[in-house]
């Protein structure tokens, strides 16, 4: 049964687009059929991230129905499947944002699951993307601002009657400035499932267009990812001598959904 996860964040800049590519990266890595989907319709990147920048077929034209959203699947040369959207200015302010959800609808036996990365916010473009996820992960950076943004939209999940399953802290930089994961949790109400930390190697990623995750394995950003992923799917990852212990309730949520 395909699961539609939708990553969502109340700002832009906190590392979605890397989240996005590297978790499902991840899950490639224990053998997973998972697929990124970039639903970022004004300004899509992961594309460009991964060197895909301009593809006649993308969720663009999707949306329009002049094509099944299975022939928008581009296999990139790590071995994930993703789906790019379209870098044009006048695809991205026409898009047909309402159509998402049965757009995306056809991919559904298709692939384990979905990952879908979203615009920023709280406006059109993130409901149409909350709306089409079956549960939702919030991807924040430690600081104050980035997590009471993302408290609203623990809200707005919850006026949708969407289940947030817990948050990903991102650019950690252990500079004593930001806020703990347990206060991160406490203010949102919602468990912190992994922190990714500052790292160069991600950057460097970017510049050879290859995830993290698949060119320098053993980053530690890598592992931290690759520790999610374990906990999305409750196997465990060979490095992480503690997951078990911690994972039992996010497990029991992603049990209630069936992936």
């Amino acid at each position: 049964m395909t699961k539609f996860i939708g990553l969502i964040s109340a700002k832009g800049g906190v590392g979605k687009t890397t989240t996005t590519i590297n978790l499902t990266s991840a899950l490639y890595f224990f053998k997973r059929n998972v697929i990124a989907l970039d639903a970022n319709f004004a300004n899509p990147d992961l594309g460009i991230h991964l060197g895909v920048p301009n593809v006649t077929k993308n969720l663009h034209t999707s949306l329009k129905k002049k094509h099944s959203i299975r022939d928008s699947v581009y296999k990139h040369p790590s071995g994930i499947q993703i789906i790019p959207g379209s870098v044009s200015y006048k695809e991205g302010r026409t898009a047909k944002r309402d159509n998402l959800l049965s757009v995306i609808y056809d991919l559904f036996g298709t692939t384990e699951a979905v990952i879908i990365d979203s615009t920023p916010g709280l406006g059109r473009d993130a409901r149409a993307v909350i709306h089409a996820s079956d549960c939702l992960i919030i991807v924040t950076t430690p600081d104050i601002c980035a997590v009471s943004g993302s408290l609203k939209m623990v809200k707005l999940a919850k006026e949708l009657k969407k289940e947030v399953l817990g948050v990903i802290v991102n650019r950690k930089r252990h500079d004593g400035y930001e806020m703990s994961e347990q206060n991160i949790s406490e203010f949102l109400g919602k468990p912190v499932i992994g922190v990714i930390p500052e790292e160069d190697g991600i950057r460097n990623s970017l510049q050879t267009n290859n995830p993290l995750v698949i060119s320098n394995p053993n980053n530690v950003a890598s592992i931290a990812f690759k520790k999610i992923a374990g906990i999305l799917i409750g196997e465990k990852y060979m490095d992480n001598v503690e997951m078990g212990k911690e994972d039992s309730m996010f497990n029991v949520a992603l049990k209630r959904l069936g992936f």
